[in-house]
């Protein structure tokens, strides 16, 4: 259990509440570079692409729940052997186990922010990345909870947890809206590209 939310200086949870936010998973090596303020994409992950506030962080087994967010302070591209926020053993770490790109995208980081309750794994967990708004995080218990308020992206397609239905993407970058605003399409497209979520 983290024990972040009773420190004096760990910062309260008072992000806007309609901030759009990016949820991904993260082991504990990756963790603990959230905690040092960077949390790295390859460049192809369509994550890099979407606009977004804040960063929220599934942690794998033994934690298994969705515990911390933080707010993007900037997007660094950076390519391996170049300056930039990762030093080789961020890569060999956190890069080389799912990846052999030498492009990555790093999101700069504030100071993590301990959810009140942390949204607990009840399913699969987190895989890809869902886009939801901060006050999904807060009000859903469970993973199942959270994917019904959040717009996942798999494979190169959008699914739209609210109604069930999903849309194939092609090459189409879609921007997402978290707001129910009726029966209409939750989703409209920005500008293209050509990548696959991972």
């Amino acid at each position: 259990m983290d024990l972040d939310q009773f420190a004096d200086d760990t910062p309260d949870d008072t992000a806007p509440g309609g901030a759009k936010t990016c949820v991904v998973a993260a082991q504990t090596d990756t963790f603990d570079r959230c905690r040092k303020g960077f949390y790295p994409a390859p460049r192809s992950y369509n994550r890099t692409r979407v606009s977004f506030e804040y960063m929220a962080f599934y942690r794998t087994a033994p934690t298994s729940a969705v515990t911390h967010y933080a707010k993007v302070t900037d997007r660094v591209d950076q390519t391996r052997g170049k300056p930039g926020p990762m030093v080789e053993a961020d890569w060999e770490e956190l890069i080389d186990p799912f990846s052999s790109e030498s492009e990555v995208v790093v999101f700069e980081l504030s100071d993590l922010i301990p959810l009140n309750a942390p949204v607990d794994n009840d399913t699969t967990g987190v895989r890809g990345a869902w886009f939801c708004d901060i006050d999904d995080l807060r009000s859903a218990d469970t993973i199942t909870d959270l994917s019904d308020r959040a717009d996942t992206w798999r494979s190169g397609r959008i699914q739209n947890s609210h109604d069930g239905s999903d849309v194939t993407a092609h090459r189409v970058t879609w921007k997402m809206s978290s707001t129910l605003t009726g029966p209409s399409t939750l989703i409209r497209p920005v500008h293209t590209w050509a990548d696959t979520e991972r």
